[in-house]
């Protein structure tokens, strides 16, 4: 394609692919370029448009990819062309603009599953649990199994205190993924809030079988063992903590408090050193 470039090529449709390719490979830049001499053909500048927004997401200038998209739609209205609309204002924190994009995604194309579930994610986070419960069902309602769709619920259910729901969401979910460390993860925080000790340390159990290194398990489960009395685990935990804390960002965060609990339980006069 570069080579092309060099020559007088009067026809240009093959900047397209160029541009195409750019994208996959992750240059943008030149792939911009081409994508702009596509806008020169009549008959392509729908699909140099496509590409060019294309580009523009994936560079992350999510600021100037609205207006590309825009002209497209007045092409094309597409579902597809408005989802990436509100991605590219959901990326910008404009909340308003972007529901009203996946609205109108979902308005084309009742059963566009990305834009439903980017819109209840979007809606739990501006605290329109309603909203977003609604926009799960409705993923659920054509796709039985969807991750996201449960993933979103269990969240909204558990904002709202309804904890046995958003857990049993959650098995619904480790049932078809059952190797999914994040899955237990969130299960045990939910069984955590909801008081049910013995649960949480099972699935964070889990969690550390998939992951021996995840510092938020430890942390987790040594709370855990704490409620129901284990205090001599509560303590394994903690120091292994401290351990991962040598080589690993995450557990250095966590190492205060760790540090802190440990000297509560050891009843020492004096915090440990590490």
């Amino acid at each position: 394609y570069r080579k092309l470039g060099t020559f007088k090529v009067k026809d240009k449709s093959y900047c397209l692919d160029a541009a195409r390719v750019c994208c996959e490979l992750k240059l943008y830049d030149e792939g911009l370029g081409f994508a702009e001499q596509v806008l020169a053909i009549k008959k392509k500048k729908y699909d140099g448009l496509v590409v060019k927004s294309q580009l523009q997401m994936a560079k992350g200038d999510y600021a100037n990819a609205p207006t590309t998209l825009n002209m497209a739609i007045a092409i094309q209205n597409k579902s597809e062309l408005h989802y990436y609309k509100a991605v590219a204002y959901d990326k910008q924190g404009n909340a308003a603009e972007s529901e009203k994009e996946y609205i109108a995604a979902i308005a084309l194309k009742n059963d566009n599953l990305d834009a439903l579930n980017e819109l209840a994610k979007l809606q739990l986070r501006n605290n329109k649990a309603d909203e977003a419960l609604t926009n799960c069902n409705k993923v659920i309602a054509i796709d039985a199994n969807n991750r996201q769709a449960y993933l979103t619920r269990s969240a909204v259910e558990a904002k709202k205190m309804d904890y046995p729901l958003a857990i049993n969401d959650m098995s619904r979910i480790i049932m078809l993924h059952p190797n999914d460390s994040q899955l237990y993860m969130i299960r045990g925080i939910y069984y955590q809030e909801f008081t049910q000790h013995q649960n949480a340390i099972n699935d964070f159990n889990k969690v550390l079988l998939l992951d021996n290194k995840n510092v938020d398990a430890y942390y987790k489960r040594a709370y855990s063992f704490e409620q129901v009395a284990n205090y001599p685990m509560a303590i394994k935990d903690y120091n292994k903590i401290a351990e991962l804390s040598h080589y690993d960002g995450k557990a250095q965060e966590l190492l205060d408090m760790a540090n802190k609990r440990l000297f509560e339980l050891n009843r020492e006069t004096v915090p440990p050193k590490v």
